[in-house]
C-alpha cells in the first residue's frame, strides 16, 4: 500500500512540474531603454499580447505599437531559359518594416485546463530579435507538466527572468 502511494504522489508531482528557460545573449545592447515591438507568430487567441504590452511597460521598456508599422509589397523576380526562350518569375512578399530596433515574437498551445474552459499554455516559445543585424538576443522556452499555467503568469515569469538576465538592467 505505501508503493502505492508513493507511485501516486511521484506521478502527480511529474505531472505539475513545468521548466521555463531563458536565454539572453551576453554582452547585448537590449535593455529596459530598448523600443520593442510585440507580434504573434501566429493566431493569438489567448491574448498574451497585452500582457507582454503590460509586463514590458511596467517593467520600463519602450513598447512600440505594432499598428505604426509600415508594409510595402516586394516583388523578388529570377529568370529561367525555357524551351520558348527567357521567362521571368516574380514572387510576392509583404515585407513590415517595425518602428523599434527589437522585435519580440511569440507563439504557443494551449489547452482547457478544467471543466469550466479555463485556458491554460502547455507550451510557450519567443524570441527577441534585433532587427538591425537578425540577431536573437532573448530566447525563451516555456513547457509544462500535465497542468498548463495562465498566459499572464507564464509572461510575467519570462519578463522577470530575462531582467534579471540583462547585463545592463
Amino acid at each position: 500500500m505505501k508503493w502505492l502511494v508513493c507511485l501516486m504522489v511521484i506521478v502527480l508531482i511529474g505531472c505539475a512540474t513545468s521548466s521555463l528557460r531563458v536565454t539572453v545573449k551576453p554582452n547585448t545592447e537590449f535593455g529596459r531603454n530598448s523600443a520593442i515591438t510585440i507580434r504573434p507568430m501566429g493566431l493569438d487567441w489567448l491574448d498574451a499580447g497585452p500582457a507582454f504590452a503590460d509586463a514590458l511597460t511596467a517593467a520600463g521598456f519602450n513598447v512600440i505599437s505594432a499598428a505604426v508599422a509600415s508594409h510595402k509589397e516586394e516583388y523578388k523576380g529570377r529568370v529561367n531559359p525555357g524551351y520558348d526562350g527567357r521567362k521571368l518569375y516574380l514572387s510576392k512578399e509583404r515585407v513590415a518594416g517595425y518602428k523599434s530596433k527589437y522585435l519580440l515574437q511569440y507563439g504557443y498551445s494551449s489547452g482547457e485546463a478544467d471543466a469550466t474552459s479555463y485556458q491554460s499554455l502547455n507550451k510557450f516559445w519567443g524570441d527577441v530579435v534585433d532587427l538591425t543585424t537578425g540577431e536573437i538576443v532573448v530566447f525563451m522556452r516555456y513547457k509544462s507538466g500535465h497542468i498548463g499555467r495562465s498566459p499572464s503568469s507564464v509572461v510575467d515569469e519570462f519578463i522577470e527572468k530575462m531582467i534579471e538576465a540583462l547585463p545592463n538592467p
